[in-house]
């Protein structure tokens, strides 16, 4: 990889050269093209300025004819029909003017070169009117409608002064705004920059034919970009259309228009390149370092492409692997590489584990796991180990796990390798218990099969004694005289040597076995029964009523002062199966957790029970969860074992769950298990699938 490394660095020095004359063409580029937008904001802005100097001197030829005529004595005599006469003159001489009208202070018209068509004879109100009462020397007002042509004009009023300078009415005329344009027009004429006037209103009074040119368009009574313009690096700018442009604006103070000049802000970089041929030579090195630079990198890849493939398959194979793996640094501690399933075993995410440090894990210091690794890493080789533990992140796991140590670059690293025992652990237990259970179950077959004919016999023979002793009968009569004795004397005998209670005895002993004969029978068949589709919340609802109602359990415990808590999943589909008989499973449950609770010992705590339901992979989940004093590992794998009980001698056979297992397993094909540590109650886990062809048989009778 040293020649890898060596094409790096130049492949690095190629790049920052060409990334340097990159910069620097673009900097030079930029430089033009904002050196470029200044000068065309100049051009702008003088167009602009001459506009608005242009308006200014019409404005003016027409404030110094109308301050001559002001001067004139019929006009200051108010003299209507030579003021009239001259006003028609004038009119012949500026055909610009639509009309030239006075009028006195009062501000009604006295005279005008046309006919005037304003309904109203007085414009006192007018604002350009007050304005020259009270003392402006001229007024401009802003383009309008002519009342006389229709077409667009201007006015240029001045006062008329009396003898002693005092206001005595105002002199002006429309002026058509055409003559105006025309001086516009020939401003632009020779200039590639468009001109758009404005008025106080913000509405376009003049647009050159430029206007049109740049924006492909004319303005068709839009208002234009006037108000959009905004300044953008020191110009301003304006969006007309799609279209950036840079803005010159003047606005004057004595005409009270806006002009706007406009040219394209974008810069075309033909125009830069045939200002700078040198630019070509500097591209053309840049190409030929770049190209340098792509060849170099194609070397580069070629020695790095083993190395790539290799990191990719380790990561294909560390995130989709089935089993656990982390790796740590062996001498900081800290983990590099984990994937999901090492994170899902212990509890946690892959943040989570990537954050930790093995040196620091409290659970491999308590269970020795630590200790292993050490060994891993100082005299090498594989190390594994089998443990149960509570995780840092509170999860109890069982696991296998290997431990090895690899170098990478001189530095050491830790590999764990851990996959979940628990699973196989279970499958191991239901297999032993499987195989048990067939063999205890042939061996229960047998031994019912044999002692029930001598049970028959003891429970014949007892009955048989007991009404040969104890009925008055002319038979025993007659037997107890040829015996040498009366019948009377054999009660009296019998009753005195408690004889009739030890019949009785031995009868309820023999019925007694006789219902572990029985019990038997049923734990080595297949038992049948009518399949139906059973609503399992209701069923436990029912068996948890039955037991409420059970003689036995009133007798040995108070049922009704355990608490009962249902957490049972809404909606949860009907299952097939022979309801009775998981009736009678969740029954015997419900019995054994009562009793195993001591709810009637004083000084125990509340009994309770939970009784849970959900959907579980195409299984009905049915949890059966109490917080008694729970059972070891021994006495946990032996609860489904049939005559294994418990309880004290005379109160269980040690056959209800044994039973209740091949219910399930058997007529079921469901699972039954057990989880329980001493002191933290019991769970029995039922799972029943929701359609399965159920094992089915011909019910044996006991003989």
């Amino acid at each position: 990889m040293a020649k890898g490394s060596h094409s790096r660095l130049i492949l690095t020095v190629l790049l920052a050269l060409a990334l340097g004359i990159a910069a620097y063409v673009a900097y030079s580029v930029n430089w033009y093209r904002q050196d470029r937008v200044a000068r065309r904001a100049d051009e702008c802005l003088a167009l602009s300025r001459m506009a608005d100097k242009a308006a200014l001197a019409f404005v003016d030829r027409y404030v110094a004819l109308f301050q001559g005529v002001a001067r004139v004595q019929a006009v200051q005599r108010h003299d209507a029909a030579a003021s009239s006469e001259l006003f028609r003159e004038l009119s012949t001489a500026f055909p610009a003017c639509e009309n030239i009208a006075a009028t006195g202070i009062e501000g009604c018209f006295f005279a005008s070169a046309r006919p005037l068509t304003n309904s109203t004879p007085c414009i006192s109100s007018r604002e350009f009117f007050q304005r020259l009462a009270s003392g402006a020397p001229l007024a401009v007002m802003q383009p309008h409608q002519g009342p006389i042509t229709g077409e667009l004009v201007t006015g240029v009023v001045v006062p008329i002064p009396g003898k002693d300078g005092r206001f005595e009415g105002i002199v002006g005329a429309s002026i058509a705004f055409s003559a105006l344009s025309v001086r516009w027009d020939e401003l632009v004429e020779s200039s590639d920059l468009a001109l758009v006037v404005y008025g106080q209103s913000g509405v376009v009074h003049y647009a050159s034919g430029n206007f049109t040119s740049l924006t492909g368009e004319g303005l068709n009574g839009r208002a234009g970009p006037l108000h959009a313009i905004h300044p953008k690096g020191g110009t301003p700018v304006t969006v007309f259309d799609g279209v950036e442009y840079v803005a010159g604006v003047v606005q004057s103070s004595s005409s009270g228009l806006t002009m706007v000049s406009l040219t394209p802000r974008n810069v075309s970089l033909a125009d830069y390149f045939r200002s700078h041929p040198e630019t070509y030579w500097i591209l053309t090195c840049m190409a030929l370092l770049l190209a340098t630079s792509a060849y170099l990198q194609w070397k580069d890849r070629q020695w790095i492409k083993t190395l790539s493939a290799s990191e990719k398959r380790f990561r294909m194979i560390l995130e989709h692997s089935p089993v656990g793996i982390a790796v740590y640094m062996a001498d900081t501690g800290q983990c590099v590489a984990a994937n999901e399933a090492i994170a899902s075993l212990i509890g946690a995410d892959l943040e989570q584990v990537l954050r930790q440090n093995f040196l620091e894990i409290e659970s491999w210091k308590s269970t020795g796991m630590f200790e292993l690794a050490q060994k891993a890493l100082t005299q090498g080789g594989p190390r594994r180990m089998d443990l149960r533990m509570t995780t840092t992140f509170g999860k109890d796991v069982a696991l296998d796990c290997l431990l090895a140590r690899f170098d990478v670059d001189k530095a050491r690293h830790l590999l764990l390798i851990a996959s979940d025992m628990s699973e196989k652990a279970r499958m191991q237990e239901i297999m032993i218990q499987t195989e048990k259970m067939m063999s205890l179950g042939g061996l229960a077959a047998g031994m019912a099969h044999e002692i029930n004919n001598p049970l028959s016999g003891i429970l014949q023979s007892c009955q048989v004694l007991m009404r040969r002793m104890r009925d008055d009968t002319q038979v025993n009569r007659e037997a107890a005289v040829q015996a040498g004795c009366a019948l009377e004397n054999i009660w009296g005998y019998m009753e005195r040597r408690d004889g009739y209670a030890l019949l009785q005895g031995i009868r309820d002993s023999a019925k007694r076995a006789s219902n572990i004969v029985v019990n038997m029978l049923a734990f080595s068949r297949k038992t049948g029964g009518e399949i139906v589709s059973a609503d399992l919340n209701d069923l436990l609802d029912k068996a948890i009523e039955l037991s409420l109602n059970d003689y036995d359990l009133k007798k040995k415990y108070d049922f009704r002062k355990v608490e009962i808590l249902r957490e049972y999943e809404p909606g949860l589909p009907p299952v097939e199966c022979t309801a009775n008989q998981v009736e009678q499973v969740v029954l015997n449950l419900l019995r054994n957790a009562a009793q195993a609770m001591k709810c009637c010992t004083p000084g125990m705590p509340q009994a309770r029970l939970v009784l849970r339901t959900r959907r579980e992979d195409g299984y009905a989940r049915i949890e059966v969860e109490d917080n008694g004093p729970g059972m070891d590992e021994n006495i946990r794998k032996r609860v489904f074992e049939p005559f294994f009980s418990t309880k004290p001698p005379g109160e269980g056979t040690g056959l209800g769950l044994s039973v209740s297992y091949y219910i399930i397993t058997s007529n079921h094909r469901g699972t039954f298990e057990v989880e329980s540590k001493p002191g933290h109650g019991t769970r029995f886990i039922i799972r029943l699938p929701f359609q399965a062809s159920l094992a089915t048989g011909d019910d044996e009778s006991s003989s």
